[in-house]
């Protein structure tokens, strides 16, 4: 597929972008945004950089563009800043990591055309394919290194799995942990690769910190911020209304709930979708409500498989299948209201959102990239998919019993004005390796 200036950019937005870099003689920030974890986090820097007066150009790589995964560009209010769209569209891998290269080469192209320009600084975010990649087309092509917000993100769990069965689950934080250097995947690659090509590492707290010192990278190139998804809950929660709520999903109304959602490519398969979903239903005819948010890539294994007749049961014990709600206000919502009973999932972001809001969470994994949030505070718990009877002996003692909501923090390790903190780093940064020259042409 080729690109046109049409396809690549936004030529008025780029064109301010580059004559108030070149009036201030800074480089030029490339935020980039790519899925919905992204459109959410990166709003509060989106507009702390429009106040901040920070020179920046807005771009969207495009990874994820169902409707239901972009709703909060417009939920946050920024969509019209968009300047340029790159892709990463493809049946595969590899057709991915093709269209992007391709995306970015037109648009370095493009921007090459102007005689006077300013560096190009990327800002990616998380542990996603666009963080991955991105740093490196633009690292390669420019010879300037990208800034990686959400840096030394890394999985840990219980050394010996053995503990799982013969352990009290509630006891897990005492046991003895340690790497799990494969999980998840790919989401563990991006984040290690976004790191690799970045010069300024923004790390939410003291463990990613010093995860990256442990692989060694230099000290003062690592900053400790905060996680912007504290700013978007901050944020969020102003707004969230029970009612609007019950209005678009009524059947809430009628108890507690424990909110469950899967789409970590390790639990994708067999035996751990049918245990998550045989689990569920045991729970269910317990009398719990479960709540099950349908996610595109659980989705699309259930069908792969063939375990729709497994889901069907477990629906008609009354476990409720909900679509993937499209909006981030209705799930913050949900978790302040009191139908919130908890939280089972396997999402990084979850886990976060969770802690912020004092939320009891279970988290679907064997290891959990946000290891703070059992090591250091109270509140989460690994629950990982062995079996159903696992799940649901474990899950009810928890939940039936409030046994999490005892356990929560009052206190928010991931911070406040997290995007502010940010921008005054961005105000006076200049990369040390590059700066003033660029090892390849463009």
């Amino acid at each position: 597929m080729e690109y046109t200036l049409r396809d690549t950019i936004c030529t008025g937005i780029v064109d301010e972008a580059i004559e108030k870099a070149m009036d201030m003689k800074r480089p030029l920030y490339l935020p980039i945004i790519a899925t919905k974890p992204c459109f959410i986090k990166m709003a509060s820097l989106i507009h702390a950089m429009t106040a901040g007066d920070i020179p920046f150009l807005l771009a969207n790589s495009n990874q994820h563009y169902d409707p239901l995964l972009t709703a909060q560009i417009g939920e946050f209010g920024y969509k019209e800043q968009i300047g340029v769209n790159l892709y990463s569209n493809g049946g595969d891998f590899n057709e991915r990591i093709t269209t992007m290269c391709q995306s970015v080469t037109a648009f370095l192209s493009l921007f090459s055309r102007y005689a006077e320009r300013p560096d190009i600084i990327p800002i990616v975010s998380g542990d996603t394919f666009s963080a991955g990649i991105l740093p490196q087309l633009f690292y390669f092509s420019t010879g300037v290194r990208s800034a990686h917000i959400e840096a030394g993100l890394r999985s840990y769990g219980p050394s010996n799995k053995e503990l799982w069965l013969e352990a009290d689950l509630l006891r897990q934080a005492e046991w003895e942990w340690g790497p799990y250097v494969n999980d998840p995947f790919p989401e563990g690659m991006d984040s290690r690769l976004a790191s690799l090509s970045s010069e300024l590492l923004l790390a939410p707290v003291a463990r990613n910190r010093n995860n990256l010192l442990r692989e060694g990278y230099d000290p003062e190139k690592i900053v400790i911020t905060g996680s912007l998804s504290s700013d978007a809950v901050q944020l969020m929660r102003k707004y969230a209304a029970t009612a609007d709520l019950l209005d678009r999903y009524p059947f809430i109304g009628k108890g507690k709930w424990v909110r469950v959602d899967l789409h970590r490519r390790e639990n994708l398969v067999p035996d751990r979708l049918i245990a998550v979903l045989k689990g569920i239903a045991r729970l269910s005819r317990a009398g719990l409500k479960i709540l099950l948010v349908k996610s595109n890539a659980m989705m699309a294994a259930i069908r792969h498989f063939r375990l729709e007749d497994l889901l069907r049961r477990a629906e008609d014990t009354g476990v409720v299948i909900c679509e993937l709600w499209p909006s981030y206000l209705d799930v913050i919502s949900f978790m302040l209201s009191e139908h919130c009973l908890g939280l089972y999932t396997d999402s990084g972001g979850l886990q976060e959102e969770a802690h912020i809001l004092g939320v009891p969470c279970l988290t679907l994994r064997f290891s959990t990239d946000r290891p703070e949030t059992i090591l250091d505070t109270p509140g989460n718990l690994l629950l990982p998919p062995i079996s159903d009877e696992f799940i649901y002996k474990n899950l009810l003692r928890t939940f039936g019993r409030t046994i999490l909501g005892e356990r929560k923090s009052p206190l928010n390790i991931y911070g406040s004005n997290v995007a502010g903190r940010i921008v005054e780093k961005l105000k006076d940064y200049c990369p040390k390796a590059n700066a003033g020259k660029r090892v390849f042409s463009y």
